[in-house]
């Protein structure tokens, strides 16, 4: 389910606009099966209760969705031979329809309805439904082929609910820069096209939605860029379908599939060799009042790096392969308030607070953190890790 606001609002709008003729087309085909009875109207059937089911779940619509699933069932077990649309079975169905069509009725009129009484009625229904369609239930994993039912059901299934699909992702991408939430709708998302490719046999669509989930777990930081690189593929798998693929489904591309490996930069130091440089700059660049650092204060500079590092990794749950010295370089230009500081710095400052210190030992000991820091952001900007180096920090500490 979405939990971003501003997505699921979307996306229930969304849900809202099309469920109606969704409805109406469910009751349609229902009506109309006893007398004109096809492979293809069923296939109308299951296409309308999956969109109604997967549009529900996403905007936690959970009656509706239940019920929908249900139905979802009862409508595969119609392709089986044996199925014979008699009277019974067909008022069945048009109790069943009554389940579904209530609670959305609801929804698009704003009114209240006792969602436990229609999870009982609708249990009650499709019990009787299954217990009529006896094996035919129980044998419904079978889906007819295009060949089989008169038409090409993938093409019907990339023009609708995969587009349906596609056209969510994007609108996410343009509308909410909460990272949290792209990530669990491209993983939600992924694993619906994983089981599309899975049941068409299409196994480029399968690595393209294997991919995404991969590469949301290796990279979590890089959550829009895997969004684009994974919309792209899809909407590359869904043209390439479209245009007549049924084998393939997609192809994974070079951009998506870097993102599913951990690369180690081939200009990155680990830390151990990071601190050395520091140790030997502290001692014979670094200068506060006009002299370089004594050995002795050059390792208690160390000591509070290896702290605030310590303290980074278990602060942001930072792997402590990836704890490196850009991680204390200040991403700011302005430092006139305290207000301007970077979160985490003021984080560690209430970290290491005792309600005991004096306002000047707490203003000492700040102090103290901003010199270190300078330190390293000026080593770091020496090396041409970071394009500014912070002068404010000079006039805090008041290094001469």
């Amino acid at each position: 389910m979405i939990t971003d606001p501003a997505i699921r609002e979307q996306g229930y709008i969304y849900f809202l606009a099309e469920a109606p003729e969704l409805l109406h087309q469910v009751e349609q085909e229902l009506l109309s099966l006893s007398t004109d009875f096809s492979n293809a109207k069923v296939h109308n059937l299951m296409r309308a209760t999956h969109t109604i089911k997967g549009g529900a779940a996403n905007v936690g619509l959970d009656v509706i969705s239940k019920v929908a699933h249900y139905l979802e069932d009862v409508v595969k077990s119609l392709y089986h031979p044996d199925v014979v649309i008699d009277a019974q079975l067909q008022t069945l169905l048009v109790e069943a329809y009554e389940c579904l069509r209530l609670p959305i009725t609801a929804e698009l009129t704003g009114t209240t309805i006792d969602e436990q009484e229609i999870l009982q009625r609708s249990a009650t229904v499709f019990a009787k439904l299954q217990e009529k369609l006896g094996d035919a239930f129980t044998d419904s994993n079978h889906i007819p082929t295009s060949a089989e039912l008169g038409f090409d059901i993938i093409q019907s299934i990339f023009e609708t609910g995969v587009q349906q699909r596609l056209e969510t992702i994007a609108t996410a991408l343009q509308s909410t820069t909460d990272a949290e939430a792209i990530a669990e709708l491209l993983r939600s998302e992924a694993e619906v096209f994983l089981g599309l490719g899975e049941s068409l046999s299409l196994p480029g669509l399968c690595n393209i939605a294997e991919a995404i989930i991969k590469a949301l777990e290796t990279h979590p930081q890089e959550v829009f860029q895997i969004a684009a690189a994974a919309l792209a593929d899809l909407q590359q798998a869904q043209s390439d379908v479209l245009a007549g693929d049924r084998t393939q489904g997609g192809t994974l591309s070079q951009a998506l599939q870097q993102l599913t490996t951990k690369i180690q930069p081939a200009n990155e130091i680990d830390l151990n060799a990071e601190i050395e440089e520091l140790y030997q700059f502290l001692t014979q660049h670094f200068q506060v009042k006009g002299k370089c650092l004594k050995p002795q204060t050059a390792k208690l500079y160390v000591q509070i790096v290896y702290y605030l590092l310590a303290w980074f990794e278990q602060e942001f749950k930072i792997p402590t392969s990836e704890l490196n010295l850009s991680l204390l370089v200040p991403q700011f230009v302005n430092l006139h308030t305290h207000d301007n500081l970077p979160e985490w710095l003021q984080k560690f400052w209430q970290f290491i607070a005792d309600k005991e210190d004096s306002y000047s030992l707490n203003l000492y000991r700040q102090g103290v953190i901003l010199t270190v820091i300078l330190a390293v952001t000026r080593l770091q900007a020496q090396k041409g890790k970071v394009q500014n180096v912070v002068l404010e920090l000079i006039r805090k500490v008041n290094i001469k």
